[in-house]
């Protein structure tokens, strides 16, 4: 089948309403290879394998900052957890939103083969897809988002792990202010947590606007607090305590 022809066919598809996960299915038998897609943390949400799978956690650390298209990677090392995932041939593809990294899309070969252009064009058609599915979703939660923010605020403060807690904390005291931009491997570093900690820290904070973040490439992440109440919490006294009680 040529590419115009498998395009025409995704294209058929997503008249009749097909889905997210169903366009995934159709593109990863198109290009014949395991494809998965994650969010912003690494999580899987999305694949054409029925068996629930999870990315290892030094896995999730290498793509969650990923801002480029990688593709026909070697890897020797496992990416999933209990699972046989070594020796593979990946393709990395990020979900931009608004120049901010949503997820990826992971797409998986045997080491032997390669994927083709036309594969690659395939996947950043998927790409823009979901990309844009995600914009329509979240223009159609703004209000909602708006009116729910004091409630989502402290539901998002609930939510942190110690390691999170200690996150927070710290990105306010670097900031020393409303914004600025944050080297995350030199904070984790500074801080004593994983870069992956880090992430979902600011992805559950923006998640209930608290903050807005984006990459701004090798110059760091630019870090935007939209609600101040995190700035009195933090510089009060008993920060930590009073959310883990």
């Amino acid at each position: 089948m040529s590419i115009l022809s498998k395009i025409q066919k995704i294209n058929v598809m997503r008249e009749k309403g097909a889905g997210t996960l169903d366009l995934l299915r159709l593109i990863a038998s198109m290009v014949e290879c395991d494809l998965y897609l994650t969010d912003s943390t690494g999580n899987i949400i999305g694949s054409n394998i029925e068996e629930k799978q999870f990315l290892t956690d030094e896995f999730k650390e290498r793509i969650i900052e990923l801002g480029n298209t990688l593709t026909n990677i070697s890897l020797y090392g496992g990416f999933l957890k209990d699972s046989q995932s070594a020796n593979v041939k990946l393709t990395l593809i990020p979900l931009r939103n608004s120049n901010i990294i949503r997820g990826h899309l992971v797409l998986v070969k045997a080491r032997e083969q390669q994927f083709s252009e036309q594969d690659l064009i395939l996947a950043e058609i998927l790409a823009l897809i979901i990309t844009g599915n995600g914009l329509e979703e979240k223009a159609d939660r703004v209000t909602e988002h708006r009116t729910r923010q004091p409630v989502n605020f402290e539901t998002a403060l609930g939510s942190l792990t110690f390691s999170e807690i200690k996150t927070v904390h710290g990105i306010v005291v670097e900031l020393n202010g409303m914004s600025g931009v944050l080297v995350i491997g030199k904070f984790a570093t500074k801080i004593g947590v994983s870069r992956l900690v880090i992430m979902n820290a600011i992805r559950k904070l923006e998640n209930a606007e608290v903050l807005y973040s984006r990459s701004i490439g090798t110059k760091g992440t630019y870090i935007e607090i939209k609600n101040p109440d995190i700035l009195k919490r933090v510089k009060g006294n008993g920060f930590i305590s009073s959310i883990i009680q």
